[in-house]
């Protein structure tokens, strides 16, 4: 009767606990998770470069230019401007809300193209702003995907003019403006990297809007009235410390 060698044993023994072991090992190594690099509290600060339109429509019982008169001009300049926020990462899903606080540089002015010798003329300036919004994303390792949404707060410096370079000013001059803060609303996507766990950089697109803004102003004593209809696209680069 054969009698197995021990040593063989024990190495066929050793030889079968390696086997086990490897793939346990290497998948150990390889679906290790990954630290969460977005959650907590967040402040940084963004600059960029905004554009896009204004449209004013004459509106009320008297009309200066012709019934129903409307026109648009385009607005461009420079924002930036800093937020502060805070995420909540589980998974890869990323879920936050966030407060920016900054300065909207765009302006831009148009002629009424029923004036006469279009001397009449929708006058934009910004300045100012701020917003609050939330924001949903996704997170694999490194990179969020986002998109956000919420209200805008801009002091908005808003006029038609009648410059009166064609014909006699008399009592048909009309100076009518809106010089305050202004409520509208905002949506945007953007992209972010975390070079470390408290270091980001993201890059984001902004859609603004503020509508249904109204200014009047008296000619010869009568009231006239305008709307106007701000729509303000934004990219930005930015840079964010997390704590």
């Amino acid at each position: 009767m054969r009698h197995d060698n021990p040593n063989r044993i024990l190495a066929a023994g050793l030889c079968a606990a390696a086997l086990f072991a490897f793939p346990a090992g290497l998948a150990a190594q390889t679906f290790q998770p990954t630290p969460p690099y977005w959650g907590g509290v967040h402040a940084g600060g963004y600059i960029g470069y905004g554009w896009g339109k204004n449209t004013t429509i004459e509106t009320g019982a008297n009309i200066y230019n012709g019934a129903g008169n409307g026109w648009g001009h385009n607005v461009e300049g420079t924002i930036g401007g800093a937020r502060v926020g805070y995420d909540w990462e589980s998974v890869g899903l990323v879920m936050g809300v966030e407060a920016g606080l900054g300065y909207l540089g765009v302006q831009g002015d148009g002629a009424d193209p029923a004036s006469g010798g279009l001397d009449t003329v929708s006058v934009l300036a910004t300045g100012p702003y701020a917003e609050l919004t939330g924001r949903i994303g996704f997170a694999p390792d490194r990179m969020l995907y986002y998109m956000k949404g919420g209200a805008a707060f801009a002091d908005l410096d808003l006029a038609v003019k009648d410059s009166c370079t064609a014909g006699a000013c008399g009592p048909s001059a009309i100076d009518a403006g809106s010089d305050g803060i202004e409520t509208g609303w905002t949506a945007g996507v953007g992209i972010g990297y975390a070079l470390s766990r408290q270091l980001s950089v993201n890059i984001e697109y902004e859609y603004i809007r503020f509508d249904s803004l109204t200014m009047t102003g008296l000619s010869g004593g009568l009231p006239y009235s305008w709307d106007q209809d701000l729509k303000i696209n934004t990219v930005t680069v930015g840079a964010a410390l997390r704590f």
